[in-house]
């Protein structure tokens, strides 16, 4: 029952909350909203994968694993921590650098803009 409920809070503020103050900050055009919630959703996507490359790992078994995944979501929605803000500044750290390396051959098979 408890994972139950923490994998229905992990429904409601990292899926449902944020998506509705994506559109508001798109639909308002407010560039800082807008800027907060696209470094938000990067960051919710690599921890999705990392929370599933854990359970993979532990074949499913780990205590509290989606309390934690939920502590750490409901700490990236809420404005008074702001915890996206400082953990992408080090995932873009970590990450950028490997992908200028690899620009290059990123480019050649990422599709084209057409303009």
């Amino acid at each position: 029952m408890p994972t139950l409920l923490a994998d229905l809070g992990i429904l409601g503020f990292g899926f449902l909350y944020p998506s509705w103050q994506t559109i508001v900050a798109i639909t308002r055009d407010d560039a800082p909203g807008q800027v907060r919630w696209l470094k938000y959703w990067g960051l919710f996507g690599l921890l999705c994968a990392a929370f599933r490359l854990v359970v993979w790992l532990t074949g499913g078994w780990l205590p509290l694993l989606s309390h934690a995944f939920l502590a750490f979501v409901v700490a990236m929605v809420v404005p008074h921590c702001a915890a996206s803000d400082p953990i992408f500044t080090i995932v873009a750290l970590c990450i950028v650098p490997a992908l200028v390396t690899h620009y290059p051959w990123l480019c050649r098979y990422l599709p084209k803009k057409n303009v």
